[in-house]
């Protein structure tokens, strides 16, 4: 073992100085043994080297006859020689050809110990060369002179066994003599230790018996005047000094037992391990166990789970930085008790620990009003999560405690998709009984160390402190967007709702907590504007674009108040007959600072502030007055309708029928005149009371007409119930006919379709002669478009009505 090691320092002194003797005498007699086993083998190797030098030279010398000769027999007979040279291997006798070694070709003249015998071939010099491969053969090249000219060379190979037996027979000589050696040194070393550690271990069992007798009366003997005797002395005068301090701290501490027994306080006393050694009775009141029971079992048992993790780090932080501590905890004792202690250090004269001096006190009462008070002050009395005031004071403690430590936070703002809807078909009780539900499941999502807020009807918020990332903070969102999704049954109905996010982050949005909360609503605004059911994150352009859209909100109302709206109108074409059938009735803002505006921009924003009621009044009356205005002089008949949009408040507006009949009666048009357009999704709102509506509307003889067919929930399922007319396929599919196949084959099948269920049909977006015979190749009623017309000003209809004729459409269209 490495002698820094725990282990061999855990050793005693006797067994370390023989250790220390045996481990000096065997690296000594190691590095010998190397010594002499190298120069062994090297002095041996040279002796080899030497003898096969001169046995070449007499092989050679003999053997030039042979070679001049041509005589293989010759030189085969000088090669057997060597068979009583046990250590060579191989041998070979070469001649050059000509006798010019400078043509380095050769001839093998013999080879031993056969002439299977397979040697390499050299062109050698006139100095021999040796050869150690491997150290397990030696090679010898030597040239065969005559006249001082080579006329060719003998090769020898020889093993080393010889030399590796030698070696192996030494290394077991020395290997025996080494263990006699470290046996011999053992034994003295052994001795020599004990002699010098006999008095220490004498002094250890001495000290090892006052401390398990508790008797500081007792003396170390003295066997020696050396450096031991003298850590005798002061082990003996450093006994008199404990005795002494030993009988002062029993009196002590019999004063303080007299002291804590008729204290009304829980008091106890602890180790300096933590393990309690004393508790009072008032202590046993307190917790409701006994004193064996206190000081035997582990005193954290006691401590209510909830508040265990807390009190054991405080506790381990007390033991570790030998401080004192403040506890306020809860104990599990039957009923739940609030305690609330302090704990502090007993130490020494010179500051050290000698253990910890605790008292405790019963504050159940007074936690369970403050429990209350914060309760009604700081909690959703419905869900139990943290209301508005928690939310804003837990915010703010984050946002302090994240610019001190430089952590990163997360805030999600979340509302309920179409809650207000669901809470009014099933009660006010069913909607409560939901958002508790909401409750929980937003709790299930995120950590304990989260807060979960609800500021007030369907809107809720998260907190997430010491978030990693944004990426992290996504995946919180999805898993709450997800489980949210989850059916609920309540009442023996399932509901099924989701939900839209907002997410802002510190400190990368801002470290306000006004305006975390004011990004994440942005960024709720445009979750919900993306379609709802999803979150987004909040963006530097969001500052930027809720500006814009304030002042475009503002702009709205001064131009309803101004009258800068006005209607264009694009007429609708019966394919077969070539015939004008109707307008469809479109709004346009022109701002006199921004210019045209587009409805994509103004009319969400007129929804979201309830402008788009009054707007949509307008339009329709406008569009009623136009029509009465073209009857009246003739530029079209009774049949031809005027079509308006609706939006979903315009649709839910409960004046709207009354709105359409007093309207059809102000300008005396027939109900069969008049055809709202309604998209897909304003019926999905809430299906059962658009059916409702619809059928009313329908009874009165308006006609009804389903606009972007395709594009939405479309499906046979609900169609077949709705109490329509038309139904216009939307212009994403006719645009790129006839070029997209795909778009041909939707379409069609849209037209025969809407054909089976005795819907007419109105293709949007026609442009071209190709796109028209596509649609009357498939039975298609109506077209609108730009083939046909933009949509006109009131100004230009007169010109439209007394010029239209399909004819001349078309063939300006082929010219």
């Amino acid at each position: 073992m490495p002698i820094s090691s725990q282990p061999f320092r855990d050793l005693p002194i006797a067994k370390k100085l023989t250790l220390f003797c045996v481990i000096i005498s065997l690296v000594s007699l190691i590095v010998a043994m190397i010594a002499i086993i190298f120069y062994d083998r090297y002095s041996f190797e040279d002796i080899l080297k030497n003898e096969l030098v001169v046995l070449a030279s007499v092989i050679s010398n003999r053997s030039s006859a042979a070679i001049v000769f041509d005589d293989s027999e010759l030189a085969g007979n000088n090669l057997k020689s060597l068979s009583f040279q046990k250590a060579i291997v191989a041998a070979c006798i070469y001649k050059f050809d000509d006798n010019e070694p400078e043509s380095g070709i050769t001839t093998r003249l013999a080879s031993f110990p056969n002439n299977s015998v397979n040697c390499p071939t050299y062109t050698p010099t006139d100095t021999f060369l040796i050869d150690s491969v491997d150290n397990q053969y030696i090679e010898l090249i030597q040239p065969i002179m005559l006249d001082n000219s080579i006329i060719g060379y003998l090769y020898l190979q020889s093993n080393t066994k010889n030399l590796q037996d030698r070696q192996t027979n030494h290394v077991y000589v020395m290997l025996i003599v080494s263990l006699f050696a470290v046996l011999i040194a053992f034994w003295l070393a052994n001795i020599f230790a004990r002699w010098i550690s006999g008095p220490l271990l004498s002094l250890g069992l001495t000290a090892q018996s006052i401390a398990e007798e508790d008797d500081y009366s007792r003396r170390a003997d003295k066997h020696h005047n050396d450096e031991v005797g003298r850590v005798v002395d002061s082990f003996n005068l450093m006994l008199d000094v404990i005795e002494r301090e030993d009988a002062d701290l029993r009196e002590s501490e019999e004063k303080f037992r007299l002291i804590s027994a008729s204290s009304k306080v829980g008091i106890f006393q602890l180790d300096t391990q933590g393990n309690i050694v004393y508790a009072n009775d008032e202590l046993s009141q307190i917790t409701g166990l006994s004193n064996n029971t206190i000081i035997e079992q582990n005193w954290l048992s006691v401590i209510h789970d909830d508040d265990r993790s807390v009190i054991e780090n405080s506790w381990q932080s007390m033991l570790s930085n030998n401080q004192a501590i403040n506890i306020n905890c809860r104990l599990q004792n039957g009923s739940i008790k609030w305690i609330s202690g302090h704990v502090g250090l007993l130490t020494s004269n010179d500051a050290q620990v000698l253990g910890y001096l605790g008292t405790i006190n019963d504050i159940t009462e007074i936690k369970n009003a403050q429990v209350q008070l914060e309760q009604m002050a700081f909690y959703d009395t419905l869900t139990g999560l943290a209301n508005r005031r928690l939310f804003r004071n837990r915010l703010e403690h984050v946002i302090s405690n994240l610019k001190r430590e430089g952590n990163s936070l997360g805030l999600i703002l979340l509302d309920l998709d179409n809650f207000k809807n669901i809470n009014d078909s099933l009660g006010h009780d069913s909607g409560d009984a939901l958002l508790t539900l909401i409750a929980e499941r937003l709790q299930e999502c995120v950590r304990a160390s989260d807060t979960v807020a609800r500021l007030g009807g369907d809107e809720f918020a998260i907190i997430l402190p010491g978030i990693s990332s944004s990426l992290a903070a996504s995946h919180v969102a999805e898993k709450i967007i997800d489980t949210l999704k989850r059916p609920i049954a309540l009442n023996e109905t399932e509901i099924r709702i989701t939900a839209s996010a907002g997410i802002s982050m510190a400190p990368e949005d801002s470290n306000s907590a006004e305006e975390l909360i004011k990004n994440a609503d942005l960024a709720l605004y445009r979750a919900k504007d993306q379609g709802r059911d999803n979150y987004q994150f909040f963006t530097s352009e969001m500052n930027t674009q809720l500006i814009n859209h304030l002042q475009l909100i503002q702009d709205l109302r001064k131009a309803l108040e101004a009258r800068e709206f006005h209607l264009v109108y694009q007429p609708q074409i019966d394919i077969k007959q070539g015939q004008l059938i109707g307008f469809e009735a479109l709004i346009r803002w022109q701002n006199s600072e921004r210019g045209f505006v587009s409805p994509m921009d103004f009319i969400p924003a007129a929804e979201e502030t309830g402008l788009i009621i009054p707007l949509g009044r307008w339009v329709i009356s406008e569009a009623c007055r136009q029509l009465r205005h073209m009857c009246d002089n003739g530029l079209v008949g009774d049949n031809v309708v005027m079509t308006v949009n609706l939006s979903v408040l315009q649709f839910q507006d409960d004046e709207l029928i009354s709105f359409i009949q007093s309207n059809l009666k102000e300008y005396q048009l027939k109900p069969g005149q008049f055809e709202i357009e309604l998209t897909e999704t304003v019926l999905m709102e809430n299906l059962d009371d658009a059916l409702i509506k619809l059928e009313a509307l329908k009874a009165l003889g308006i006609l009804i007409s389903i606009d972007d067919f395709g594009t939405g929930y479309s499906s046979l399922g609900y169609l077949k119930r709705l109490p329509v007319n038309i139904v216009k396929v939307d212009r994403s599919f006719v645009m790129d006919i006839p070029q997209d196949k795909d778009d041909m084959a939707i379409t069609a099948a849209v037209i025969a379709m809407a054909h089976k269920l005795n819907y007419q049909v109105v293709a949007e977006g026609v442009e071209t002669e190709e796109q028209l015979q596509f649609l009357e190749s498939c039975q298609c009623d109506y077209g609108q478009g730009y083939y046909f017309s933009r949509p006109l000003p009131a100004s230009d209809l007169e010109e439209f009505c007394n010029d239209f004729n399909l004819e001349s459409i078309r063939n300006a269209s082929a010219s």
